[in-house]
């Protein structure tokens, strides 16, 4: 049974992923990565950028994915 567990692994294959170090709001390069804890995707966006546009305009959404950001404590530096 062993075995079988190992073949149906097999199909699964880590593929290359390309990240950029660009901002999508800013289009600057990143200085402090974050994403929300709620996001799937691995890219990363600035948090002073984000955090200087939620104060001016409050969505509170990704800027990647569009996912809503409940809170500010949903936020996480990505190192």
């Amino acid at each position: 049974m062993i075995v079988k567990a190992a073949q149906q692994d097999a199909d699964i294959v880590a593929g290359p992923e390309t990240l950029t170090l660009k901002d999508p709001i800013s289009m600057k390069r990143i200085d402090i990565p974050c994403k929300s804890r709620w996001c799937n995707h691995t890219a990363c966006f600035d948090a002073a950028t984000f955090l200087m546009l939620n104060e001016q305009t409050p969505t509170w959404t990704c800027p990647i994915c569009n996912r809503s950001i409940p809170t500010e404590d949903d936020l996480y530096i990505d190192g």
